[in-house]
């Protein structure tokens, strides 16, 4: 088939004309930066230019005047339009300026001089919620007003010496959990420092959540008891003293600010990319999402606890609304996971390969404790994602 029997009969919008010849305009769009002192240029590349079709069109015969307002008439017409090109077949273009020739040495005949412009779909941008930054932005709001509600209720300043040991005990039974273990010098640090910094409430509430925010794993903190109100009025009735129930008010506001603060950076750590704690399957999304329910409704629901102060409650609460729609936004795409159990020992990157067509041999290992990679075990339930 020769070039001449791929030629198209030419149209836009419809209307038909005939061609004399094209020409095409194209190539990137470069923005040109010459510099004082350099003899070399440097040119940006801003993408691919607009295709530009410059046809030399014509309609001719007795009637010729039909076609040519026809024609007329389609150019004009606003927005993108069907061209059907002789050489490039079918095309969306958008019809710019024209000449129109007539002339009673060529009568009969109307020429067009037609210049077309590609036309692409109107991209939007596409608008959502940055779901990681709003939950970063309220974790970092619930921080602040934990310490600025711990400032507004805590005060050791009209207290007699003996009744900071008191205080400093219950400091110390948080600093003693598993939690702290990992941030041992900090703690010290921490510690010698804590008789200065309980007569300075701002700054005694933003070292421990300091320590707080430079844990993982906050379950220690949050499995702790609650101490609630009524039981520092309780000792005050059996002491029979103002101040015993005083100093017990502020050993339940540091209780409050130790469970508080470890509110918050549990929903931090769901935010992990790395590490053993990154959620990597549908039922760990909803593990982590129930635990986190559960805290935050033993810290709304336990009876006789210190109550937060309305900016307190409102950035607690869209701190949990915001942790639980990232989660599920995260679930959504993750794969689940299933059993399976096989009847021989097969080395893990053969398995690996079988179920994913890849080498992702270790994920197996770590999901299922496996001790050796050549011998993931037969006759045991293995749990393996769907992905």
């Amino acid at each position: 088939m020769s070039w001449r029997d791929e030629l198209r009969p030419a149209s836009f919008r419809g209307v038909a004309f005939e061609t004399r010849g094209h020409e095409l305009g194209g190539g990137r769009r470069l923005a040109r930066h010459e510099y004082p002192q350099r003899d070399e240029p440097y040119l940006e590349d801003m993408g691919k230019k607009a295709r530009e079709y410059k046809v030399q069109a014509f309609v001719i015969g007795p009637d010729y005047r039909t076609a040519r307002d026809a024609l007329l008439e389609a150019l004009e017409q606003p927005g993108s339009g069907e061209l059907v090109h002789p050489f490039f077949g079918r095309r969306s273009v958008v019809a710019g300026e024209f000449g129109l020739k007539e002339s009673t040495e060529e009568g009969g005949m109307a020429t067009f001089s037609l210049v077309f412009t590609e036309a692409g779909k109107l991209a939007e941008p596409d608008v959502g919620i940055d779901l990681p930054a709003e939950l970063a932005a309220s974790q970092e709001t619930a921080f602040d007003e934990v310490a600025n509600d711990f400032a507004s209720t805590f005060d050791v300043s009209s207290l007699p010496a003996w009744s900071l040991d008191d205080i400093e005990a219950t400091i110390n039974e948080f600093l003693s959990l598993d939690a702290f273990k990992a941030v041992a010098n900090e703690v010290s640090s921490f510690v010698s420092r804590v008789a200065d910094l309980v007569m300075r409430p701002v700054d005694f509430a933003n070292s421990v959540i300091g320590l707080v925010r430079r844990l993982t794993d906050v379950s220690s903190i949050l499995g702790a008891p609650y101490l609630p109100v009524r039981s520092w009025r309780t000792q005050t009735v059996q002491a029979a003293t103002a101040t015993r129930g005083v100093v017990a008010q502020q050993q339940a506001a540091v209780n409050m600010l130790f469970h508080r603060a470890a509110l918050v950076q549990e929903t931090v750590a769901l935010r992990a990319t790395d590490g053993p704690d990154v959620l990597e399957t549908r039922q760990q999304v909803e593990a982590a999402r129930q635990q986190v329910l559960e805290h935050f409704d033993a810290h709304e629901a336990t009876p006789g606890l210190m109550r937060p102060s309305p900016e307190l409650a409102s950035a607690l609460k869209t701190l949990q609304v915001n942790t639980l729609v990232y989660l599920r936004r995260q679930a959504a795409a993750l794969p689940q996971v299933y059993a399976l159990q096989l009847l021989e020992a097969t080395p893990a990157v053969v398995l690996a390969y079988d179920l994913y067509q890849n080498l992702r041999a270790d994920e197996i290992v770590r999901r299922n404790a496996v001790r050796h990679p050549g011998f993931v075990p037969a006759g045991v339930p293995l749990e393996v994602s769907t992905q």
